[in-house]
Parts: structure tokens; C-alpha cells; sequence
């Protein structure tokens, strides 16, 4: 029985996972569908779907959603090492106490803050690409995005910082739903 329930869980987590690369570029559509209203002040709902009009834009738009996904996995992770390697001694008994779990716990909050901050040319990088999509992913991700991110660091931060309160919101009214 347990190995039936296994084989669905997995077979249904894949699914979800196959359905979300492949309808990801929906997402794509609502930055192209702000950027044309930022840019020529113009919303027409085709916007939404720009990526699935070809084939050769459709798979570069889920290449970019996959990469984007990655590094952001990647660039949250090597910031949480300090606090999983903290946990891990928590977990195995070496240490024990409050100060240890204080520590814990500021690694942790140091380490989303830092992950958060630095993520953020990635998500600058989804403007650059509905601008135009004809470059290279290193234009996106690395050069275009990083020398943006520096540029305009400060603001970006606030940008981020004023989000808090929506958070928050979510945090404590979702769950009570």
C-alpha cells in the first residue's frame, strides 16, 4: 500500500512540476503585459500569451523561466549554508543550549535577507527579456541585470522593503481563512 502511495504522490508531483515549466510562460506574458503598459501605455490581453505565438519564443521562454529557477535556487541556498550547517549540529546533539539556537536563527534571517537582496537582478532580468528576447541569456542574467541591480541597489531595496506589510498581511489573515 505504501509503495502505491508513493508511486501516485511522485507521479503526481511530476506532473505538476511538467505543467508548471510548460505553462510558464504565462508569466513571461504578464511582464511583457506590464511592460507594454509602462512602456507604450497600451493593455491588450494578447500580451498575456505573446510567448505561445512561436515555437522558437515559446522554448526560450521556458529555458529563461528554468534558469531564472535555478539560479534563484542556487543563490538561496549558498546564502542558507551557514544556517544548515548550524541546524545540523542541532539536529546530531554536538551542541545544544539557547545561544546556539539564537544563532540559528539570525544565520537563518541574515541569510533570507541577503538572498532576497541579491535575487533581485534576476527579477530585472524578466523585464530585459520581454524587451527583447532575440539576446543571449548571459545579456539577461548577468550583464544587463547585475550592472541595473547596481545602478539602482537603493531603490530596488525600498522597492522590496515596502512589500513588508503586504507579507505580513498574508502571513497572519491566510492563514485564518
Amino acid at each position: 500500500d505504501l509503495l502505491y502511495v508513493n508511486l501516485i504522490y511522485y507521479a503526481d508531483v511530476s506532473v505538476i512540476i511538467l505543467l508548471a515549466v510548460f505553462v510558464s510562460p504565462v508569466i513571461n506574458g504578464f511582464y511583457k503585459l506590464y511592460y507594454e503598459l509602462a512602456k507604450n501605455n497600451n493593455t491588450e490581453l494578447r500580451y498575456l500569451f505573446y510567448f505561445f505565438l512561436g515555437t522558437k519564443r515559446y522554448f526560450k521562454a521556458v529555458v529563461f523561466n528554468i534558469i531564472t529557477a535555478l539560479l534563484l535556487i542556487v543563490n538561496f541556498t549558498i546564502w542558507l549554508i551557514p544556517y544548515f550547517a548550524v541546524d545540523t549540529i542541532i539536529n546530531f546533539e554536538i551542541l545544544q543550549g539557547n545561544f546556539i539556537s539564537i544563532i540559528s536563527v539570525v544565520l537563518y534571517s541574515a541569510g533570507m535577507v541577503g538572498a532576497v537582496l541579491t535575487s533581485v537582478k534576476y527579477i530585472i532580468s524578466e523585464f530585459t527579456f520581454v524587451d527583447d528576447e532575440t539576446k543571449s541569456f548571459s545579456h539577461f542574467f548577468f550583464k544587463f541585470g547585475s550592472k541595473i541591480g547596481r545602478k539602482h541597489f537603493r531603490d530596488l531595496v525600498l522597492l522590496i522593503f515596502t512589500f513588508i506589510p503586504w507579507f505580513a498581511l498574508c502571513f497572519f489573515v491566510l492563514p485564518g481563512i
